[in-house]
């Protein structure tokens, strides 16, 4: 008890406080960028299942579309595509030749909009409730992301509309309203699903097949795009097919590799901004610890002439460094799992699932971290109190 009261009296506590901040904040910044760079390599993984990138393709719009002449693809453009090396299978967009408008009396809005559909083959939510059969009253529809994103945080604020989370949306039913050809029909339209890969509004290809055989009034122009599965967006065939063809890509992985790079990027810079302050908090304890020891040294040099030794002085110090510790880590460990829980909800409500609770690995490197933090502030008081 004397011994201990002689070396932390002589303590700094203002410094001491300080460093332990510091280790909090550096080890909570460095665990969280850690294990949102796995998230996002999971989630990327996820989206790049058996290593395929699905990229829509379009024509240019030129003077002559603007005239009145259609950019779309014919059956001899599509088997063209499908026919590429770099394509494993392509298909192209139904879209509607008929008028559609959405409208609800829960959230009073309505709107004009257009319905598209894809072979199942091309889509990546679960099909489970993706079906239509003649003579059923309710469509499935499945949203892009980004239009839910759109309307959230565009449309919505605009017109004083309620905003909603993607498991909201889903319990909310509206009516999908179809014209054309003289008739006029109301089905119950409820979204299912949300799409990363495609940027648009889908419903069942046997429902928009029926309905174009049902209300089109419009000429069938041919797909006005086309969306392709291919092994790699990088694929030098690929870019200098669509240059030579002059196609667009509308909208697929070719973003999002880009996006992903530079998340990696923001989360390294986050990473590292965290590496070093954890690493400046450790040089602050062990210059803390250093200067504890040098004030007490004509005590600890007493202690040292009545029998004490440095192994029983030093376990003093470090006692108190192992209490520190333990609580810091437990601190950053509990606002590392806060975080990650309040993380995951966010995402789930934006329809992207990820774990409640850190994964294991960010953890071990958590422990390891810890593990080589204590070792060095062990060797810097064993070697000051000699």
């Amino acid at each position: 008890m004397y011994l201990n009261q002689i070396l932390w009296q002589r303590g700094q506590r203002a410094q001491l406080i300080a460093a332990v901040i510091g280790w909090f904040i550096g080890l909570v910044i460095l665990l969280f960028a850690i294990q949102l760079y796995i998230d996002f390599n999971s989630i990327i993984q996820k989206n790049a299942a058996d290593n395929e990138t699905y990229l829509v393709l379009n024509k240019r719009v030129n003077l002559l579309n603007t005239l009145g002449l259609k950019a779309s693809f014919d059956a001899i453009e599509l088997k063209d595509i499908a026919a590429q090396p770099f394509a494993k299978r392509a298909a192209a967009f139904t879209t509607n030749r008929f008028k559609v408008s959405a409208s609800s009396s829960v959230v009073s809005f309505r709107t004009d909009l257009f319905l598209e559909a894809l072979p199942d083959e091309m889509l990546d939510v679960p099909l489970v409730d993706f079906r239509w059969h003649e003579g059923g009253a309710e469509v499935p529809i499945v949203l892009s992301k980004d239009y839910l994103a759109l309307y959230n945080f565009g449309f919505a604020p605009a017109q004083g509309l309620p905003q909603f989370t993607a498991s909201t949306i889903s319990r909310v039913s509206f009516d999908l309203s179809l014209s054309g050809s003289g008739k006029f029909q109301t089905y119950k339209g409820r979204v299912v699903g949300f799409s990363d890969r495609i940027n648009s509004i889908l419903a069942p290809q046997s429902f928009l097949d029926y309905a174009n055989k049902t209300y089109g009034d419009a000429p069938d122009n041919g797909a006005a795009r086309v969306i392709v599965a291919v092994n790699a967006a990088t694929d030098k065939r690929l870019t200098d097919y669509i240059e030579d063809k002059g196609y667009e890509v509308s909208n697929g992985k070719l973003f999002g590799d880009s996006l992903g790079g530079l998340v990696t990027l923001v989360l390294g810079i986050l990473g590292g901004i965290g590496v070093l302050i954890a690493l400046l908090s450790a040089l602050v304890f062990i210059l803390n610890f250093q200067l504890l020891v040098s004030r007490a040294a004509p005590d600890i040099k007493l202690l040292l002439n009545i029998g004490y030794t440095p192994a029983s002085i030093s376990a003093v110090i470090l006692r108190r460094l192992f209490i520190i510790f333990i609580a810091t880590f437990a601190a950053a460990l509990v606002a590392l799992f806060a975080l990650k829980y309040v993380l995951a909800q966010n995402l789930a409500n934006q329809g992207i699932n990820i774990n409640y609770y850190p994964s294991f690995a960010t953890l071990i490197i958590g422990m390891l971290i810890g593990i080589l933090f204590l070792w060095t502030n062990k060797r810097s008081v064993e070697q000051s109190v000699v």
